[in-house]
């Protein structure tokens, strides 16, 4: 197994896209749920408790309600995101990351090296573009799979569980 692995390149869209699904999913995924069942509440209350027949503006508000989970918030979702990457492009300027047993080298916009040890992060997730280390819950660093060779993804992945699994073991 390496000891090292090196992470060279730039990030795409699709990857910082990932990493924002994933950080937003349990959020999002409440917001749905509430929102699909105000939607199915409002249908329910135009059908059962008006004899005369549902309006089309309530229905029509139902109707949005219901698919707004599905189909209007994944394109919004994507909107901000994409404006977020566009307003900000240092987000995806190239980089140069270096993964040890001590920890993850890298340079800061000066050009300096930086040396975080494993102690600073908090764990990691796997998606299947991406490896996510997180410095806290709500700040992964990204690491695209793309940028490792096919083998070294297997390699990659048991030397963060090793790394992780061996600090809940010591108990730091």
């Amino acid at each position: 197994m390496a000891s090292e692995f090196t992470f060279e390149g730039e990030y795409r869209f699709e990857e910082y896209l990932d990493c924002h699904e994933i950080l937003a999913s349990r959020r999002r995924v409440w917001v749905h749920a509430i929102v699909f069942a105000y939607g199915l509440g409002l249908l329910g209350y135009g059908v059962f408790h008006r004899g005369d027949g549902m309006p089309w503006v309530l229905l029509s508000v139902a109707l949005i309600l219901i698919l707004f989970p599905f189909v209007i918030s994944p394109f919004l979702f994507r909107y901000r995101v994409k404006k977020i990457w566009n307003r900000y492009p240092r987000v995806h300027k190239p980089i140069e990351v270096r993964l040890s047993a001590e920890g993850i080298q890298s340079r800061d916009d000066q050009g300096n090296l930086v040396h975080l040890d494993w102690d600073n992060y908090v764990g990691w997730k796997e998606s299947p573009a991406n490896f996510l280390i997180y410095l806290s819950p709500l700040q992964p660093q990204i690491y695209p799979k793309r940028l490792l060779v096919g083998a070294e993804i297997g390699e990659f992945r048991d030397f963060l569980a090793g790394i992780f699994n061996n600090r809940e073991k010591s108990g730091s």
